[in-house]
């Protein structure tokens, strides 16, 4: 769901795994009692359990061995996984924003509460209107 899009709209990313119907729902739902001036984009989650990471693995191997990021010179165990997806995942939705041309975009996961990040964002979005 997105709403209009204009330089004057709060836009807010939110990562959602393919599989993770029912929270994209929840996202949706959540967006339809949001203040028309948010814009919402659903970013594809990259999924740690199905992806190669090795994709995404673009540094140095003796720094990377040396990292928290391997167990003992192995490839990464299953959190460290989801924790190289979540960033790449993150990067993504960078490089979306980048692309669609936003100097400001929210970028979230699919786990958060809306009715907090709107007080939040409304109260800075007005203030900044004020300046």
């Amino acid at each position: 769901m997105s709403h209009s899009n204009s330089n004057s709209n709060i836009n807010i990313y939110y990562i959602n795994l393919s599989n993770s119907r029912e929270r994209n729902a929840r996202m949706q739902e959540q967006f339809k009692h949001m203040d028309p001036i948010f814009t919402s984009k659903r970013v594809e989650g990259i999924d740690g359990n199905v992806v190669d990471l090795n994709q995404y693995i673009l540094i140095n191997e003796d720094y990377y061995k040396q990292s928290n990021l391997h167990d003992n010179g192995s490839i990464p165990n299953e959190f460290k996984k989801r924790q190289i997806a979540c960033l790449a995942s993150h990067l993504y939705a960078i490089k979306e924003a980048y692309d669609n041309s936003l100097n400001e975009v929210i970028i979230t996961e699919d786990d958060i509460n809306l009715k907090i990040l709107h007080i939040k964002a409304l109260f800075i979005y007005k203030n900044k209107i004020l300046m």
